[in-house]
């Protein structure tokens, strides 16, 4: 199943999404982009299309402290 981005319940960031791009995510489809990790993008690539997430898909949960 592929999650609606659009929706996660975890706050997301620049951060958020280059983990998951570089690493992806286990018990999903989501394998690892990073070449590192054996994938195609070099980190240069995982970063451009980190910020283009945040930019396009922001964060609509806060990281506050209660």
């Amino acid at each position: 199943m592929v999650p609606d981005l659009h929706t996660l319940t975890v706050p997301t960031d620049e951060l958020f999404w280059s983990t998951w791009i570089s690493y992806g995510r286990s018990g999903s489809l989501m394998p690892a982009f990073a070449k590192t990790e054996n994938g195609p993008l070099t980190d240069i690539q995982i970063a451009s299309l980190a910020a283009y997430l945040n930019a396009v898909i922001p964060s609509h949960i806060t990281n506050s402290i209660l």
